[in-house]
């Protein structure tokens, strides 16, 4: 099933395929509409003519190889993997016509991975939205944090429609809160070595999301099911 996407700008860049051919690459600044490949994969983001490079989002993709392995069974179309865990689906056939430089797009079909993500570090840091501004509507991001031990996460920012979008975090063992609203959480200590935090928005009024870090734990507290104003939180 392909998706249809209103692409504000974009800026190519053509690089040079191993095997000699061209590889359109295709940034973007914005998309006013788009499909996730997964829900438990890092941001992505890709572009491709809807005539030859299949759109592969989608929940049956649910790891970056999948989407990759997805895009170069298809032919004249390549994935490029960056550093910054960026995927990229791309057409490489140099005899078809060279895209314009800059301009505006319609009625092509990408893919763009929004929120979520895996990491595998005791120290690091989470804000979403990435780029800055408001977090969009009918959200529905999951984050997996595994480190060795127990970690604490330090919110530094809090800002969502209370009641409405809610920031759920657990571990393994236990729900350890579900946070709406405005106020900045307190610290949380985690039980297990994997946490998850799940994140959903409604349809209607967004805010500015929230900012967060993590480290290791010196120690686990009790957990308390005290609730700090505008939020819910406490096992479950």
């Amino acid at each position: 099933m392909k998706h249809e996407v209103r692409i504000i700008s974009f800026v190519l860049h053509t690089l040079k395929h191993e095997c000699g051919k061209c590889l359109f690459l295709v940034y973007l600044s914005k998309l006013m509409k788009m499909s996730e490949c997964a829900d438990w994969v890092g941001p992505l983001e890709g572009i491709w003519n809807d005539t030859t490079c299949p759109n592969i989002g989608g929940s049956s993709f649910s790891t970056v190889k999948l989407c990759q392995d997805a895009c170069e069974a298809t032919p004249d179309c390549s994935a490029i993997n960056y550093n910054d865990g960026i995927v990229y689906c791309v057409l490489r056939n140099c005899g078809m016509p060279v895209p314009p430089t800059s301009g505006t797009l319609t009625g092509w079909n990408g893919y763009k991975r929004v929120c979520g993500g895996e990491y595998n570090s005791s120290y690091g840091n989470i804000s979403h939205p990435l780029n800055g501004g408001d977090y969009s509507n009918n959200e529905n991001c999951i984050w997996i944090i595994r480190t060795s031990d127990p970690i604490k996460i330090t919110f530094i920012s809090f800002d969502t429609e209370g009641n409405r979008d809610f920031l759920v975090v657990r571990d393994e063992l236990y729900n350890l809160g579900v946070y709406t609203g405005s106020s900045v959480p307190t610290p949380i200590h985690t039980t297990t070595n994997v946490t998850y935090l799940h994140f959903t928005s409604d349809f209607s009024i967004v805010g500015t999301g929230f900012e967060l870090y993590w480290e290791p734990a010196e120690s686990t507290p009790a957990i308390t099911s005290t609730p700090t104003p505008g939020l819910t939180q406490g096992p479950t």
